[in-house]
């Protein structure tokens, strides 16, 4: 056995779990025997809608916690979508160890929308991760090219010119807020 591993203790998010103002809490545990060191800036969540490819990142970040100095939590952003979310957990220490929660794919639930979402995006912020970036043009693309549905803010916040219409107008009104922000 590896006296030195890396463990991350999770309980998975449930689906009959709903959603707080700050989205679906994922709280961790992290051990790290090595006594290395975490890498902070390593402790993220993946995810994504269950019907995407693309995968978000969230950060997260130690909270104070008496007797628990490596718990961490982040949060999955809430959406208007209603579907299964999967995601997974990654960390890494100082010794070289990378770790995955699960060990082998991901954790998933039935994500339930928030109260009115969709008012607090970003024009353009396809995936809600608080950044216009070249992932919401790959989403973009999938909604207009192979019919995707990613629930009713992706929709709201990609139809640039408002005209109720998802083309390639708007993925180039997209892709020119992104090279000039």
């Amino acid at each position: 056995p590896d006296l030195e591993m890396l463990q991350i203790f999770h309980n998975p998010v449930n689906d009959s779990t709903a959603p707080s103002e700050s989205g679906y809490e994922v709280k961790v545990y992290i051990d790290d025997l090595s006594n290395t060191g975490l890498i902070e800036d390593s402790i993220k969540i993946f995810w994504k809608p269950s019907d995407t490819e693309f995968w978000s990142i969230s950060q997260m970040n130690r909270i104070d916690i008496p007797d628990s100095i490596n718990t961490h939590i982040g949060w999955i952003p809430v959406s208007a979508f209603t579907g299964n979310i999967q995601y997974y957990i990654q960390t890494a220490d100082s010794s070289g160890r990378v770790e995955n929660h699960p060990l082998a794919g991901f954790h998933e639930f039935l994500a339930m929308p928030g109260e009115n979402p969709c008012y607090a995006w970003l024009l353009g912020d396809l995936d809600n991760t608080s950044k216009i970036d070249i992932f919401d043009i790959l989403i973009l693309v999938d909604i207009i090219s192979m019919g995707i549905s990613f629930g009713i803010c992706p929709s709201h916040v990609a139809d640039f010119n408002g005209d109720n219409v998802l083309d390639g107008i708007d993925i180039a009104m997209l892709a020119s807020q992104i090279i000039n922000p």
